[in-house]
């Protein structure tokens, strides 16, 4: 991906060069690009000899995110991402083993958002090359993650009555992710308001997981009394990193807005 990236990006600069001229840093009236007021939303793209695929952009907690400009000015364009993904797993078995009968039931939930604002300025290369700088920042919570099982044993073969019943339940704290990036990137556009493009991004970005966690185990035996049990502790992880993040890769954007005159 870098190899191919830097081959545009020298296809680029060719380009540029051979355009240079007083028009150089304002983006002049396109058949092609957008304008002021218009809104694209943009996809990662994959594609190869015998499959073509469109993704939606991941956040960066992984989890899928809508992407999005805004055209303030024709050479000014704010940009956002923005993730929110709930998860809410239920899993059921039943197994039975000679004489006894064994049923579990597990629940986890987790709601997790992501947002990323930023600004792009334009600059005039071509009728359809469309090169840009700018910046944005990530900010992203990861919510608490909810855990519950319940096993239920039952004794089928008449000598007892009754099921034990073992429940554990618990917490684990989430995290939170934030980031501050320069960006270089373009856009091509193949016909009207339609682009392929690729972007990089450099700089600072921290993703702390983990925290407090609690654990509660409770056991109601067929005779006899319940009993509860609590562990809790705490385990915490940071990464950060100072660097180039070229994961947008090659993008297809569409843009919307008033027809050209």
């Amino acid at each position: 991906m870098k190899k191919i990236f830097a081959l545009v990006l020298a296809v680029f600069f060719v380009q540029l060069a051979i355009s240079q001229d007083s028009t150089l840093s304002v983006v002049s009236p396109s058949l092609y690009k957008p304008m002021n007021g218009d809104v694209g939303f943009s996809f990662n793209m994959q594609a190869n000899v015998t499959n073509f695929q469109l993704n939606n952009f991941t956040d960066g907690f992984g989890n899928n995110s809508l992407f999005m400009r805004y055209y303030v000015k024709d050479d000014v364009v704010f940009r956002l991402g923005l993730g929110l993904t709930s998860v809410n797993e239920k899993y059921q078995s039943v197994d039975s083993v000679s004489t006894t009968l064994v049923e579990w039931d597990s629940t986890y939930s987790r709601t997790d958002f992501y947002i990323s604002p930023g600004f792009e300025k334009h600059m005039y290369a071509s009728e359809r090359l469309d090169p840009y700088v700018g910046a944005n920042v990530s900010i992203g919570k990861v919510g608490q993650a909810r855990m519950k099982g319940i096993t239920l044993i039952t004794d089928t073969s008449g000598t007892s009555s009754g099921t034990d019943q073992y429940e554990v339940s618990g917490t684990q704290d989430g995290g939170f992710l934030f980031g501050i990036n320069l960006i270089t990137g373009f856009n091509y556009f193949i016909s009207e308001r339609l682009s392929i493009g690729a972007e990089y991004r450099w700089g600072y970005n921290v993703f702390r997981t983990g925290g407090n966690w609690t654990q509660i185990s409770t056991v109601t035996p067929v005779n006899g009394n319940s009993t509860t049990s609590k562990q809790q502790g705490a385990f915490l992880t940071t990464v950060s990193n100072l660097g180039v993040n070229s994961n947008v890769g090659i993008t297809l954007s569409y843009f919307f807005g008033k027809p050209k005159s």
